[in-house]
């Protein structure tokens, strides 16, 4: 299948003598199909990678190749990491606002509305002839309170936020600067991927961050 899809990509590219965005989801898809037939170790699999990875510098594809390369991360076995907590001066630069106890609370304030009795809430619907998610209000007003300047990590990727969101021993003993990481993960993955916000709540993530968030402000 990933052979045929990159074969018909070709043919729009030699047909047309120009490239298209039906170019690129033939090659995405392409990738994704060797990803799971091959799989993400495998030289077909690379090969594909690397043709999609061609568009992470236009416009159009930018935000997809992004959401791409976290989709192959998720399903691609990985080695454990060892976390060191890292100190807000790697988060925060010495003129930018901390979270102080009226952020923390602010964000506590949401934990029984999104997880009543500790089960997530549903976060959004699609509406008729749409295809995003329409989140609910108490949704939209939580990631408005982590909005916020003060939990801010413009660094997260490299800090590691997704590989930390997958590890309960790690966010078991993080700290402030590592909950800037984690909720900056968080709220910036719906640019890319539509439902992200929603997925972090249903999923339990926000929970464990809340949850750890929790015994820090008792400290």
């Amino acid at each position: 299948m990933a052979r045929e899809l990159q074969s018909a990509a070709i043919d729009i590219v030699t047909s047309k003598a120009e490239s298209s965005p039906d170019v690129y989801w033939l090659t995405q898809s392409a990738a994704i199909a060797s990803l799971f037939a091959d799989g993400a170790q495998s030289d077909a699999f690379q090969r594909y990678q690397e043709y999609v990875q061609h568009y992470k510098d236009q416009r159009l594809t930018a935000g997809q190749v992004w959401a791409f390369d976290i989709y192959v991360a998720e399903h691609t076995p990985r080695q454990v990491r060892t976390f060191l907590p890292h100190p807000s001066s790697e988060t925060r630069l010495p003129d930018e606002p901390s979270p102080g106890a009226d952020d923390i609370d602010q964000l506590l304030s949401y934990l029984p509305l999104l997880y009543p009795d500790g089960v997530a809430i549903k976060s959004y619907i699609i509406k008729e002839n749409t295809y995003w998610p329409d989140y609910f209000p108490v949704v939209e007003a939580f990631y408005r309170a982590v909005a916020k300047d003060c939990w801010c990590d413009i660094d997260y990727l490299n800090h590691g936020a997704a590989d930390m969101l997958n590890d309960d021993i790690y966010i078991a003993q993080a700290n402030l600067a590592d909950m800037q990481t984690l909720l900056t993960y968080c709220i910036r993955g719906e640019r890319f991927y539509d439902g992200h916000h929603g997925a972090m709540i249903e999923k339990g993530y926000v929970l464990k961050i809340l949850r750890r968030l929790a015994v820090l402000r008792e400290d």
